[in-house]
């Protein structure tokens, strides 16, 4: 489900107090599921379950990835979002939920020094507001609506609230590096260094091997944006590289452009993508499903709202078969 009719299934859920009532070996299988705030499955909201033991039962709850076991209340917590899919593959059970979720709403807060060097449209503000709030999303403007511009606006405005070092830029089409050069300078006042960039006798700058952007890497420029393009990933010393410096917080966001082109998990780009894990990630495509809904493995691995293996994926969401399939 999504994000947005997976909470109305919660509200549904816990209003209503659920009861599904039928006979199991003559007994019912009670299943009580207590709601409240508690801070071992990531500091979220978590829903407790205790039941008798039941093996299907332990089964469903060993399976979820985020899971925390009390061995001495002898009770199950999960976070509040994985409710509703773990009630579903529990069946025809009858289930009493206590407690109450209350969605809380984030809310904007630009920082203080923040200024838009150049003015945004209303759709612009509204993207900015809402990077302000999260720090993994997906950018669905079509093109032409001024991603670019809103992804700056972004970077700078976190550097100032939360002293971010260094933001990464990979673009999906190798063009497009110079456009963000270009727009960096329209939009702020931080400086970018495209990596790997060298300069000739002559004044004349031109990008090198991926040797040289692992130096530029290694050695880091002081600019606040470092830009590339997604085929530098390729290569296995700057793979580990950006995993390093993504973990240590030397880059804090990454913003990928056109992520729709690098849809491929077992090439080494994708594969390379999978490693840049900053805290703040924006990915940017107009058209984030091209083709099948194996295109968006990618994009929702990356921003950590996929939990599965490719294979696992392709298995849960897809019906694999017929023509090209």
């Amino acid at each position: 489900p999504t994000r947005r009719s997976s909470d109305l299934c919660y509200i549904i859920l816990l209003r209503a107090k659920l009861t599904h009532k039928t006979y199991m070996k003559g007994e019912y299988q009670m299943i009580n599921i207590e709601i409240k705030d508690a801070e071992k499955v990531n500091g979220e909201t978590s829903a407790f379950l205790s039941f008798p033991y039941d093996s299907e039962l332990v089964g469903i709850m060993r399976n979820q990835t985020r899971r925390f076991w009390h061995a001495k209340e002898k009770v199950w917590e999960i976070p509040i979002k994985r409710l509703a899919e773990v009630v579903q593959l529990m069946g025809k059970r009858e289930i009493t939920i206590t407690g109450e979720y209350q969605k809380k709403e984030r809310v904007a807060i630009v920082p203080d020094g923040f200024e838009f060097k150049t003015k945004p449209f209303e759709h612009q503000i509204e993207g900015f507001e809402y990077g302000l709030k999260y720090d993994r999303f997906l950018l669905g403007d079509e093109q032409g609506l001024g991603k670019t511009k809103q992804v700056i606006d972004i970077a700078v405005a976190k550097k100032i609230s939360k002293g971010y070092k260094h933001c990464l830029i990979i673009c999906g089409v190798n063009g497009l590096k110079y456009n963000w050069e270009a727009e960096i300078d329209v939009h702020s006042n931080e400086s970018s260094h495209i990596l790997g960039t060298r300069y000739l006798k002559n004044g004349k700058a031109k990008i090198g091997s991926n040797k040289d952007k692992l130096a530029d890497l290694i050695n880091l420029p002081d600019s606040y944006f470092l830009i590339t393009n997604v085929e530098t990933l390729r290569d296995k010393d700057i793979q580990d590289t950006l995993k390093e410096l993504t973990a240590d917080g030397t880059i804090e966001m990454a913003a990928i452009d056109e992520i729709h082109k690098c849809k491929n998990p077992a090439s080494q780009q994708g594969k390379g993508i999978l490693k840049v894990l900053p805290e703040t990630r924006i990915a940017m495509t107009g058209t984030p499903l091209m083709n099948t809904p194996l295109d968006l493995f990618i994009v929702l691995k990356w921003l950590g709202f996929e939990r599965h293996s490719f294979y696992q994926f392709k298995k849960y969401y897809c019906i694999m078969g017929g023509f090209g399939g």
